[in-house]
């Protein structure tokens, strides 16, 4: 019995405990401890039987010396063990196939232990939801920081509503984490409420609440100004930054992906090419567009000048993308180039890193040519 082996691997433990519920062949457990003598009980939240390894040994050399005493009847004892080791063996096999689906039966006849599984496929969709939120969470509030209006706006715009929404969808995540089953080291689902919650603060509750905590209108409250669009409330924006720290979803997504052979790599790396380009030329042009922001539009000390005003806030998002796009390609048209030295700084280290972020994207296409 497979008890047996994880007895003796625990000598210094002179009881193992094997668990009943979830062992496949179940009723002939429960009659060998019966025939050693050890009373088999069972609770409502842990179904657990504690077997003693000298009653378990105890009970083998009994049957054998029963066996050596009637040799007429014995052969067919053996035999009849024989057949039911086998039938075991078989048992087990069939029910590690849909193991999942038993522990999840199982658990959920137990109302004390209503946990989430990740393997649901409600689950699933809803952690594709969040996914997609951290990644609407990087151009939403870079957009905001750099093009939305300082301080608190009324909340009755479209702005504000998605603000909302975003933090009930992350606030309602927080919660779910907290009844999320997951796998410990030894690939055994661990559905313990407390052991759930232990696991989640230890680490990512704390990066949950970064990005959920609500620094930029603690600040605003704090320096008294709220609803005014200075330079003052437009540096505390900054604070909103905070919340891209929801986006570690989608490096959890990348690594699901990696693994995932139904989506060919060469596709795979296109697209997460791709993602990286237009989500790093958008930041640049945040930046940029920010930094012009701070020196008012200047017509002679701005790379944007006093155009801004002629243009709406779409029109403004584009040229500013423009500009980091013809940059980042290294086209470099020349009707808008950095005019004081902040926008000359943030220049040079963008086209910098530039370098780098194409080289990794050619690289890693050209790796995937050669491989082919």
């Amino acid at each position: 019995h497979p008890s047996l082996a994880a007895t003796k691997a625990k000598q210094s433990d002179p009881k193992q405990t094997h668990d009943i519920e979830f062992c496949p062949c179940r009723h002939q457990c429960e009659a060998t401890m019966a025939a050693s003598g050890r009373a088999v009980s069972f609770d409502a939240d842990v179904s657990t039987a504690d077997v003693s390894e000298l009653d378990v040994s105890a009970s083998l050399k009994q049957r054998n010396a029963t066996n050596a005493a009637a040799p007429a009847s014995g052969g067919g004892r053996q035999r009849t063990d024989s057949f039911a080791s086998e039938q075991h063996r078989m048992t087990r096999s069939k029910s590690l196939a849909s193991l999942n689906k038993q522990t999840e039966t199982t658990i959920a006849h137990d109302v004390t232990t209503r946990v989430i599984f990740p393997w649901s496929t409600g689950y699933r969709c809803w952690w594709g939801w969040t996914v997609f939120c951290s990644v609407f969470t990087i151009f939403f509030e870079t957009y905001q920081v750099a093009f939305g209006p300082g301080g608190l706006t009324p909340y009755n715009d479209a702005s504000s509503i998605i603000e909302f929404f975003l933090l009930g969808v992350f606030l309602l995540d927080s919660g779910v984490t907290f009844n999320l089953a997951y796998y410990d080291q030894n690939d055994d689902v661990v559905c313990n409420r407390v052991a759930i919650a232990k696991r989640y603060l230890r680490k990512m509750f704390w990066v949950d609440l970064v990005g959920i905590f609500p620094f930029y209108y603690i600040a605003l409250s704090a320096a008294g100004a709220f609803g005014q669009d200075t330079n003052l409330t437009q540096y505390l924006g900054l604070l909103r930054l905070f919340k891209l720290v929801r986006v570690y979803r989608v490096k959890q997504l990348l690594d699901m992906t990696n693994s995932n052979t139904a989506i060919s790599l060469m596709t795979l790396t296109l697209l997460r090419n791709l993602a990286v380009a237009i989500i790093w030329t958008h930041t640049a042009a945040c930046v940029m567009y920010f930094i012009a922001r701070q020196y008012d539009f200047d017509e002679d000390n701005t790379w944007l000048g006093s155009k801004v005003y002629d243009l709406n806030g779409f029109e403004r998002y584009c040229t500013a993308l423009y500009w980091s796009v013809v940059t980042f390609t290294t086209v470099g048209y020349g009707d808008f180039s950095p005019a004081n030295s902040a926008e000359q700084i943030w220049g040079m280290i963008y086209m910098l890193i530039n370098m780098v972020v194409a080289a990794w994207i050619i690289g890693s296409i050209t790796l995937l040519i050669v491989k082919n």
